[in-house]
């Protein structure tokens, strides 16, 4: 039980890679933090943990009734079923289960429990696919995925809820930590491996986040006042081509920039091959045109409403996020 001058939190989604941090972050802020998850943990960031799965019919009510008592002032709800590269074809029925079902359980528990305000972590997916042009909050939402409507499905949920709580939406671009884990994680440990070639450069703009900055970005969502009922893009106010990730990638790593780079064209017929090879086997392979798209496309967003808003500072752009990666893998 929380002491009567100690805020309580309750963090969905608490054995994951943010989810995790956050809990620390909070905890050493002086939180009594509450972690839920689907899977059990063990030791961690925080004073109670309750495995539950938010997406499961009836589970919200249980855990209400679990937590009646903790006087729970926030809800970070980052519980949620991610974007799956290698999914050659994607089950939208399992994203609207666990992202837009799981999304109105914690909604529904965050008010049961009395709850002062939920902040959801969304996904820029919610918006599109983006493009050249670098988008803020003011762009319209036109998902282009199973995973990108079922979060922005999501979104309404939490910002319905107005009035009764105060809701925060954050939209995270890419965000990355741990290599190994996710995308960006799997392309530093093939550029290591040698398994990924030199890309050459095609002028695009991406932008990534680092966890830490995601991190911030959370507990700031759940302080501010002038959060209450807005939505946000989470960067780390920079963005980046394919071509200077692999470099930023192939230097945290001791590597000089190669010598020869293939042109974009060998990149194209090698996805062509690849998009060949799965039509026959029936599974992703590691290049395909999609794959390809993803490297060569732009997707360019900007935090400046957060900046200005909250006060978000990010302070950690790729080359120091990519050196945290590597040093905490040592």
């Amino acid at each position: 039980m929380a002491d009567p001058g100690q805020r309580t939190a309750l963090v969905t989604g608490a054995s994951g890679a943010i989810g995790w941090r956050l809990c620390l972050r909070l905890s050493e802020a002086g939180w009594r933090v509450i972690g839920l998850s689907a899977r059990s943990a063990g030791e961690g960031p925080w004073q109670r943990y309750v495995a539950c799965d938010l997406a499961a019919p009836g589970a919200g009510a249980v855990a209400a009734k679990e937590l009646a008592a903790e006087r729970i002032e926030v809800v970070w709800h980052l519980a949620a079923k991610a974007h799956a590269l290698a999914e050659l074809h994607a089950d939208g029925r399992e994203y609207e289960r666990i992202n837009v079902g799981g999304t109105r359980a914690a909604v529904a528990l965050a008010r049961e429990i009395g709850a002062r305000r939920i902040v959801l972590a969304s996904s820029i997916k919610a918006m599109g696919e983006g493009g050249a042009e670098v988008l803020d909050e003011s762009a319209p939402c036109a998902p282009a995925t199973p995973y990108g409507q079922s979060k922005l499905e999501a979104e309404r949920v939490v910002l319905a809820a107005r009035g009764a709580i105060e809701p925060v939406v954050l939209r995270f671009c890419m965000v990355y930590g741990a290599r190994g884990h996710g995308n960006m994680g799997r392309m530093l440990e093939a550029v290591e491996c040698g398994r990924f070639p030199p890309f050459p450069e095609t002028g695009n703009r991406r932008s990534f986040v680092f966890v830490e900055d995601a991190v911030q970005a959370c507990v700031l969502a759940g302080v501010a006042k002038s959060a209450a009922g807005e939505v946000f893009l989470v960067t780390d106010g920079r963005q980046y081509s394919t071509r200077e990730l692999f470099l930023a990638m192939r230097a945290t790593l001791g590597r000089a920039a190669p010598r020869l780079t293939p042109p974009l064209g060998m990149f194209r017929a090698a996805a062509r091959i690849g998009d060949f090879c799965e039509s026959l086997l029936r599974r992703r392979v590691p290049l395909d045109s999609e794959t390809l798209a993803k490297l060569t496309d732009s997707s360019a967003y900007s935090s400046a409403k957060m900046i200005r808003t909250l006060g978000y500072a990010p302070a950690w752009p790729l080359a120091r996020g990519l050196a945290e990666m590597v040093k905490r893998d040592r």
